[in-house]
């Protein structure tokens, strides 16, 4: 094992025990003498780290969730993942830093690019659920399958966050109850999410979900014109695993000819596999953990990722496609209309819009000094950003401060990102909104591949790396010509998103469902 890294975890581990907690010059020390080694280098500590702590396999686990704290990279992610295949791991710390693990890797914008590697960990990933949903259901009763004939024409919508229309998943989760309630459904609520009390003793940094309540049970709550009702659900301890059977129990009782999973890896959308239909849904363009029979999906693909797609799928697995739009119709007629001054900013200035609800970790020093490149090309150029940005507000250069603008949260999210020349996604997964609100509003967008917004605002709008992303903004700021076309390709791929029939997409996931029913006797 490397001298420098023993060392390094060696003082970490003094501090936890000393102090409870670490210090950043130490934890920065670590990440230091990580990067010095080579790759093969890398896996091997990795590896030696975990036998020589296995006899203490909750410190193993919390320390290598320090180690990912500071370094969120594919090895000590993957043996992250060996880890909670361990059942000499306790349940509960496994069962926690899933999910936490999950977190991390959507904050940190972790990716895979060569296929095979993607499909490996697609299938770890899937079967660390597997094991863990299977340990779960053990220990509940399993209802008995409902025939498609005595179920209710009721769907249940199942989430593991929900607070406002301005929060992206539930904003999508409360339009597909919109659609399904025009198509003639009872349509009910179930969040679940697992909160436990001594979380921060299993994950360094860990990652907390909070709700629109903190009650259990039964609710009925507005948002904003919209009254909804259903059951909510917080496990905090490993005492309340039993509380599933109740959220299960009342969807049961319910007889919902099917489930609808906003999100993936509820748990309690798997658990209702055994008796009645589930679909579930991906808020990203990533294949979601599942073991639902029915995938739903609403993004782009090429015909090259839709092959990708189905090869991580199960056999039994469908696919449906069920593009559609989560957008009120008084956001779009809105009659608000701003102007660059409202905000601040001269009118002249060529304006950069960067947006979304979790910047202060997404804009990254790598993406910083980015955007100082930009800001370099013309002396009129400037960013915004749209969205919490504290944390980045503090950062940026004393000499270059006059060139940022910080709006924080906006009520009228289009039509501010309509003022700016530009729309720039930082490397992340999410901010599909903001993207199509730019396209929308014939605001050009630049994006790396792979991600939410490529997958709404299309390849046109992709560019190669960050690098060329410093380019891409110069080639729209001297080329007019060049920007009259991408404003063209704006309004036809918003034309696409906006005149898709949403309604009857859905009526078509519908069909799809009842086709394939276990029984197929709905008639």
């Amino acid at each position: 094992m490397d001298k420098d890294f023993l060392e390094s975890i060696n003082q970490i581990l003094q501090e936890l025990a000393l102090y409870g907690r670490n210090e950043d010059s130490t934890v920065r020390q670590l990440s230091d003498n990580y990067k010095k080694l080579s790759p093969e280098q890398r896996k091997y500590n990795i590896q030696k780290l975990t036998e020589l702590l296995k006899s203490n396999n909750n410190q193993i686990m919390f320390l290598m969730s320090i180690i990912f704290y500071r370094l969120p990279v594919k090895e000590v992610m993957e043996e992250i993942e060996y880890l909670l295949m361990d059942r000499r791991l306790s349940f509960w710390i496994r069962l926690n830093c899933m999910y936490q693990l999950k977190y991390k890797a959507f904050r940190e914008n972790i990716r895979f690019d060569n296929c095979i590697d993607d499909i490996t960990d697609y299938q770890r990933k899937r079967n660390i659920y597997k094991l863990i949903s299977t340990e779960i259901q053990k220990n509940i009763r399993i209802n008995e399958y409902i025939p498609i004939k005595k179920r209710e024409k009721k769907i249940i919508i199942i989430t593991s966050q929900l607070l406002s229309r301005e929060h992206a998943p539930t904003r999508k989760a409360l339009h597909i109850c919109d659609y399904f309630e025009k198509l003639g459904y009872k349509v009910q609520f179930v969040v679940f999410d697992i909160k436990p009390n001594d979380i921060q003793t299993m994950w360094m940094d860990c990652n907390i979900l909070y709700n629109f309540t903190e009650d259990i049970g039964e609710f009925k709550h507005s948002i904003r014109d919209k009254i909804i009702d259903g059951y909510n659900l917080q496990i905090k301890n490993y005492d309340e695993l039993k509380e599933i059977q109740g959220v299960i129990d009342y969807i049961y009782d319910l007889k919902p000819e099917f489930v609808f999973e906003v999100g993936d890896m509820t748990l309690v959308g798997d658990i209702c596999n055994n008796f009645t239909d589930v679909v579930t849904m991906a808020l990203t363009k990533n294949v979601p953990v599942s073991n639902s029979k029915f995938i739903a999906r609403y993004f782009r693909y090429t015909e090259e990722e839709n092959i990708e797609f189905i090869r991580k799928l199960s056999e039994n697995q469908i696919v449906i496609d069920v593009p559609h739009v989560a957008t009120n119709m008084e956001v779009l007629n809105s009659k608000i209309v701003y102007s660059k001054e409202d905000f601040g900013i001269r009118e002249a200035a060529f304006l950069i819009i960067i947006s979304g609800n979790r910047l202060d970790v997404e804009i990254t020093e790598e993406f910083l000094e980015v955007l100082y490149k930009i800001i370099k090309i013309g002396d009129n150029i400037s960013i915004m950003f749209i969205g919490k940005a504290e944390s980045i507000k503090v950062k940026i250069k004393n000499e270059l401060k006059n060139k940022f603008y910080f709006l924080g949260h906006v009520d009228h999210f289009l039509q501010a990102i309509a003022v700016g020349d530009l729309f720039l996604n930082p490397p992340r997964q999410g901010g599909g909104t903001g993207g199509l609100y730019a396209i929308k509003s014939e605001v050009p967008v630049i994006t790396l591949d792979n991600c939410d917004v490529e997958a709404i605002v299309g390849k046109e709008f992709v560019c190669n790396s960050l690098e060329d992303m410093v380019n891409m903004v110069e080639k729209y700021y001297t080329d007019n010509e060049f920007m009259k076309k991408q404003k063209e390709i704006c309004r036809i791929s918003s034309e696409q998103w906006f005149n898709c029939d949403s309604i009857g997409n859905f009526k078509h996931l519908i069909d799809v469902v009842h086709e394939n029913t276990s029984e197929n006797d709905f008639m």
